[in-house]
């Protein structure tokens, strides 16, 4: 009894398939790997642009500090696998202001604020993934909200 079959010409097959599954598995593997991290990125993309939303939702309205759209900006981040996010406000679009200021982001006259609040945050986010370069990777978004 034949363990292995034979082809034309008496060419064994024995082992090919173990050798045609190798070759597979390393690309196979790469999409798989690729598609997990992919993922986790647009997680951490998703919920830092969901952070810089809320923050500019409270810059935007009348009382709303910079502090406080910061403070309910990092409210935001909590669970977000972002290593040390930056988060920035201010009137313009490069949000320059810092969490630590009191001041009003939309301090208007008569029936209301002229202008935008603007807030952007910032961080990386590090990957490891088998058989492919690997560090980190930058996420920055900023948000925009009409002054109420």
């Amino acid at each position: 009894m034949q363990r292995y079959q034979e082809v034309e010409g008496g060419v064994r097959e024995r082992g090919a398939a173990a050798v045609e599954f190798a070759l597979v598995l390393i690309p196979l593997l790469l999409i798989l790997f690729g598609t997990v991290y992919f993922a986790l990125y647009f997680n951490a993309r998703q919920g830092a642009q969901a952070a810089a939303r809320e923050g500019a939702r409270v810059a935007s309205l009348r009382r709303g500090s910079a502090a406080d759209a910061c403070a309910r900006a990092n409210d935001a981040l909590s669970g977000v696998p972002i290593e040390n996010p930056t988060v920035s406000v201010g009137a313009t679009s490069d949000a320059s202001s810092g969490c630590g200021s009191a001041t009003f982001v939309c301090a208007g006259t008569g029936n209301g604020a002229t202008g935008d609040a603007y807030v952007k945050v910032s961080g990386k986010v590090t990957f490891a993934i088998p058989l492919s370069i690997t560090g980190p990777v930058s996420i920055s978004t900023t948000a925009r909200f009409r002054c109420e």
